[in-house]
């Protein structure tokens, strides 16, 4: 008979974070459908990073980043300057890999995921400074 080891609390905790922030994907791309946005990708990864939601409205690619947290407050403040900076690398290799969207404008958009309220929608949240 197997021996199984219990799962640790710390194991437990992130397995819960990842379902929350997988929840709060699907809910930032259902969010974006419903005001006309195309998912062209939902967790880009490449050798640089990730961009959880890469879509498209008109002729702009906007690369989404979510955060989901227990306050809108904290899912607003997730996002830190490191992380901007991996996911235009990211989004660069994305514009690499996929040349029809050569003469598209990038845009870097931001969702706050929270229970019990409305996503927020931040468009332009930083630059490709």
């Amino acid at each position: 008979m197997p021996f199984y080891l219990p799962k640790s609390k710390n194991y437990l905790k992130k397995t819960k974070a990842n379902q929350d922030g997988k929840r709060g994907e699907f809910l930032a791309l259902f969010f974006l459908r419903l005001k006309g946005y195309r998912c062209l990708a939902q967790n880009y990864k490449t050798p640089v990073g990730e961009i959880d939601l890469v879509m498209r409205k008109g002729k702009t690619l906007v690369f989404v980043e979510v955060k989901t947290r227990p306050s809108l407050n904290e899912a607003l403040e997730a996002l830190r300057q490191a992380q901007q900076k991996r996911i235009l690398k990211t989004a660069l290799w994305f514009m690499k890999e996929f040349k029809a969207y050569t003469n598209y404008d990038m845009r870097f958009d931001f969702i706050g995921i929270a229970p019990s309220s409305w996503p927020k929608h931040i468009q332009n949240a930083w630059g490709a400074d």
